[in-house]
């Protein structure tokens, strides 16, 4: 699975997904909520301008707007980020 930017029904780019890996929804959502600015994770959402709208870890569903036109550099780490294996943490933590 790779997002792809899209428009929003706010008319905003965006990216979502539907039906995702739980443990690969979780770690989205936790790449867009970064908030240690040593990270950069939180470098990249801050740039961005990027914005949770919503998410539904059981569904594998995740809604994130920008805000900002510079978009690109985040969905490139997000999409390098799903390709990393699931670690058991993640498992775990998105069934709880």
């Amino acid at each position: 699975m790779q997002f792809k930017v899209e428009k929003s029904c706010h008319g905003l780019n965006c990216i979502q997904a539907h039906d995702m890996n739980p443990a690969l929804c979780l770690r989205v959502k936790r790449i867009a909520l970064d908030n240690d600015t040593r990270n950069i994770s939180y470098k990249l959402a801050k740039q961005s301008g990027a914005f949770l709208q919503g998410f539904d870890v059981e569904s594998g569903w995740i809604f994130i707007e920008f805000w900002k036109e510079e978009y690109q550099e985040f969905v490139d780490y997000v999409n390098k980020r799903l390709l990393d294996p699931i670690k058991d943490w993640e498992r775990e933590a998105a069934i709880m």
